[in-house]
C-alpha cells in the first residue's frame, strides 16, 4: 500500500526533525537544558539530570538519523519509531511529574504561564506520529521522501513552537475579550 507508505515516510520525517532540532536545542542551550532538567526532577535526582544532560542529545541525534535516512533497513527504521515512541512517552512522564514552569527542555520556554498540557498534547500527537511511521513501509519515492523531509521541518518547527502559540493565542483572547482590562 503505497500511499501508507508515503504518509509513514512524512511521519517519521516530522518526527526526526522534531528529534534533531531538539537535540541541537539542547546542544546549544546546556545551561537552560539541565535548568529544566533539575526543575522538573525537582533537583532531588541530580545525577539523573546529569546523566540525561549528557545521554539525550546524542540519543535524539541518533534516532533522527535512523528515521530520516531513507537506506536504513526497514527492521531498524521501526526500531527506531518504536524507542522515539518510548523516549516521548518518558517525556510525558516527566512532564506530569515536573514544575510546569519549567517547559520541556526540548525547546524554548515560552513566556506567560504553563504550558505542560500543550506540551503533553504534542508529545502524545508525536507517539502517534511515531507509531504511524513504525508501522508504515519504506517503499516511498525519493522524491516523496525529499517532499516529507520539507514538510517534516516546517511541522517539526510547528510543533516546537506550540507552546508559544498557545501562550500568543490565550494573551490575544484576554486582550481582545478584555478579560485584564476590565
Amino acid at each position: 500500500m503505497r500511499g501508507l507508505a508515503d504518509i509513514g515516510v512524512i511521519c517519521r520525517t516530522t518526527v526526526a526533525w522534531v528529534l534533531f532540532l531538539s537535540a541541537m536545542f539542547k546542544l546549544r542551550h546546556p545551561g537552560q537544558f539541565r535548568y529544566t532538567l533539575d526543575a522538573v526532577l525537582r533537583g532531588s535526582h541530580s545525577s539523573v539530570g546529569a546523566v540525561a544532560a549528557k545521554v539525550l542529545p546524542p540519543l535524539e541525534i541518533s534516532l533522527a538519523v535512523l528515521l530520516f535516512v531513507p537506506l536504513v533497513p526497514l527492521v531498524v527504521s521501526r526500531a527506531a519509531s518504536v524507542i522515539a515512541a518510548i523516549l516521548l512517552a518518558g517525556f510525558i512522564v516527566v512532564l506530569i511529574r515536573g514544575d510546569s514552569a519549567a517547559g520541556c527542555g526540548c525547546w524554548r520556554t515560552s513566556m506567560g504561564g504553563s504550558t505542560r498540557k500543550v506540551n503533553i498534547a504534542r508529545n502524545i500527537f508525536l507517539i502517534v506520529l511515531a507509531v504511524v511511521s513504525a508501522s508504515a513501509g519504506l517503499g516511498a519515492s525519493l522524491g516523496v521522501w525529499l517532499v516529507a523531509s520539507g514538510f517534516g521541518i516546517i511541522a517539526a518547527f510547528m510543533l516546537l513552537e506550540l507552546a508559544s502559540i498557545a501562550t500568543a493565542v490565550s494573551a490575544t483572547r484576554i486582550i481582545i475579550g478584555g478579560g485584564e482590562h476590565s
